[in-house]
């Protein structure tokens, strides 16, 4: 991870040669780099399970559920 923002700091693109090309974000390619034990790549999110994730750590707004 370290090798990518300190390409992006140098050249404004985090590509590094040798690791997993970094793909920008689109509104069609909405893969990102998933950092981890394995390889790096890119990758899809789990959109319906972040969806449920983010909705379940979300508080009501002051009023609600009562």
């Amino acid at each position: 991870m370290i090798d990518y923002f300190a390409a992006f700091i140098k050249t404004g693109v985090p590509d590094v040669e040798g690791l997993a090309k970094w793909e920008p974000l689109t509104e069609k390619d909405t893969k990102f780099i998933e950092f981890g034990d394995e390889l790096l790549a890119m990758v899809q999110p789990p959109v319906k399970k972040l969806a449920v994730s983010i909705r379940n750590t979300q508080k009501p707004f002051p009023g609600e559920g009562r």
